[in-house]
């Protein structure tokens, strides 16, 4: 475990979180960085429909990684319920799209998906109160 000193961390968290994930939360977070990008991107493009489904996008991304950072356990069900999803996806678009656009979306969130049924995960979450 690594400490990490902010003054955003709760002083459970501050004591608990491990580095990876730590790594989740910055994965999660790059990734809603980006479909904020594609909001002004449709923005510009005066694309409502691509604005609205980068606006959940990017919402579905921060607010886990909020969660996980606070180590909030409903954040862990949460991106453990969308990584599944995703996953799914991914695996529709390995099938019938683009071999590497599948690989690069299923993979990154089957190793969150590892991490977070893990044993370790587990226990800072299930000492986690809230």
């Amino acid at each position: 475990m690594i400490t990490i000193i902010s003054p955003f961390l709760t002083k459970q968290a501050k004591t608990k979180i491990t580095f990876k994930l730590m790594m989740i939360v910055v994965f999660l977070v790059i990734i809603g960085v980006g479909n904020v990008v594609g909001i002004y991107d449709a923005f510009i493009k005066n694309d409502i429909s691509a604005m609205a489904l980068s606006g959940a996008a990017s919402i579905f991304y921060f607010i886990p990684a909020y969660g996980l950072f606070h180590l909030k356990v409903w954040a862990r069900n949460l991106e453990l319920a969308l990584s599944i999803i995703v996953i799914l996806l991914g695996i529709l678009v390995l099938l019938f799209e683009s071999v590497v656009a599948g690989i690069a979306i299923t993979i990154p969130h089957g190793l969150i998906c590892l991490y977070l049924l893990s044993r370790e995960c587990k226990e800072i979450f299930s000492s986690s109160d809230t």
